[in-house]
């Protein structure tokens, strides 16, 4: 189970679903170590930072199959040969080239990524956080 700082406190350390004590991780160190919020700490990084998923990840999102499955490994190649290398697919070929080649839900999400429309629901405790890219309109949030 995931507990956001400020319920870590008013939890007193203890896990409120087994009443054992409760991991601390690296957001809660950061934020007792901060000269500001988290808010604050947040509307500054997003200011200065880009977020890039790897282009796997979104083909699976899109296609709605694992990412290591031969579905997403051949449209993954194919769009590597028609466009060039992943990071600049992701980050500068124009995305009118892309949805004109692609499938439509592939290019939506590389265009989605660009624009930020990302979901991440942060890890926890051993358990990798996850990002999930919104194939529609929308500012980026945190999940849980």
């Amino acid at each position: 189970m995931r507990v956001e700082p400020d319920e870590r406190v008013r939890a007193d350390d203890v896990c409120p679903v087994c009443g054992k004590c409760l991991t601390v991780g690296v957001l809660h160190r950061l934020l007792e170590l901060a000269d500001r919020t988290a808010q604050q700490a947040t509307r500054a990084v997003e200011r200065e930072c880009r977020h890039l998923v790897p282009l796997c990840t979104i083909v699976s999102q899109a296609l709605g199959v694992g990412p290591t499955s031969l579905r997403v490994t051949s449209a993954v190649d194919d769009v590597l040969d028609r466009f060039g290398p992943e990071l600049d697919v992701l980050m500068n070929v124009p995305i009118d080239a892309l949805a004109a080649d692609l499938p439509e839900r592939i290019a939506r999400g590389i265009e989605a990524v660009r624009e930020g429309a990302l979901d991440f629901e942060p890890g926890y405790d051993g358990v990798y956080g996850r990002v999930r890219v919104r194939f529609d309109e929308g500012r980026p949030r945190r999940v849980g």
